[in-house]
């Protein structure tokens, strides 16, 4: 009923595109299934480096395969974030890796390249 609102609203050029946030692969595609005239154009999920391509599930679940192969543009937010699966800073391996291109440990200053 939301979405049918929406389409409405979308129709009538009061909004100029749809979208949704949070949604994994398989509500995604049953609203997809289920739009009568417009499909959502976007989808905003948190994405972080820590796990490319996907959302954090306990599925390891599709969403941007999924949104790609309808042309849905998937946008990131927290892309920075590892939560909920955080690490001190010492203890990750990207940050450790990143601190170690940038930052001499022995002179405590900004590593020259």
């Amino acid at each position: 009923e939301s979405w049918r609102a929406l389409e409405d609203l979308y129709s009538e050029g009061v909004l100029k595109s749809l979208g949704v946030s949070n949604f994994d692969s398989h509500e995604l595609k049953a609203l997809v299934e289920s739009a009568q005239r417009v499909k959502p154009m976007v989808v905003q999920n948190k994405l972080d480096v820590y796990h490319v391509g996907k959302q954090l599930d306990n599925q390891g679940d599709t969403l941007v395969e999924y949104a790609r192969s309808q042309n849905i543009i998937v946008v990131a937010y927290s892309s920075f974030s590892a939560y909920p699966f955080v690490l001190m800073p010492p203890n990750d391996p990207i940050v450790s890796y990143v601190a170690s291109q940038h930052f001499d440990p022995h002179t405590n200053t900004p590593a020259t390249p």
